[in-house]
């Protein structure tokens, strides 16, 4: 017979499910939008080659990628389709974010050299 979990233990149920929503929506939504901040901020800028937006902006790139990884190996995350998410995933995730950041990364730094963005 297993133990019951007391509630608020960092291993109860809804405690786990809770840390899984918060690094799913860090992933999922809110570190994405944050990139695109930080893009903006790369696009804008007119110093020197790179700046703080730089270091922020492939900062978020490790915050997300460890957020996957979290989910998927410590959390029992799921894809969109409902199935567990197995490290395929993570792989194919990892190389995909890593292939968008630096063409988005690229690209605002190719704006900002061409004053493409300029008010």
């Amino acid at each position: 017979m297993s133990k019951p979990v007391p509630q608020g233990s960092p291993n109860s149920p809804d405690s786990m499910h809770l840390s899984g929503c918060l690094v799913r929506a860090f992933w999922m939504i809110v570190g994405n939008v944050a990139l695109l901040f930080c893009a903006f901020a790369i696009l804008r800028h007119r110093g020197s080659f790179l700046s703080v937006a730089d270091a922020i902006f492939w900062a978020i790139v490790f915050c997300l990628g460890a957020a996957r990884f979290l989910d998927v190996v410590k959390l029992r995350g799921h894809t969109a389709s409902g199935e567990p998410a197995s490290t395929a995933h993570l792989r194919r995730y990892l190389l995909f974010l890593l292939a968008v950041s630096a063409i988005l990364w690229t690209l605002a730094h190719a704006g900002a050299h061409f004053d493409v963005f300029t008010f």
